[in-house]
């Protein structure tokens, strides 16, 4: 896909199948243009992202680097 959409990311089951689920996940990011995760997991934004969207009833509340979301967050 060009743009692939996840909700959460998957992180349930054993250990093999996090592994597993996890490969198949990275491929599938790499092979994207574009990627758009919802979640609430600051590692796992710190990790795949590269670009923070925060939307509050529809409205954007934050558009910029993870860097400067994480930095603004901490302040918060």
């Amino acid at each position: 896909a060009d743009v692939l959409m996840m909700d959460e990311w998957i992180s349930a089951g054993d250990a093999n199948f996090r592994e597993k689920a996890a490969a198949r996940l990275q491929g599938m990011v790499e092979r994207a243009g574009i990627v758009v995760v919802a979640t609430h997991d600051v590692g796992l934004v710190k990790r795949v992202c590269n670009k923070v969207l925060i939307l509050n009833g529809g409205r954007t509340e934050f558009l910029g680097s993870v860097d400067d979301w994480v930095e603004q967050s901490q302040a918060a």
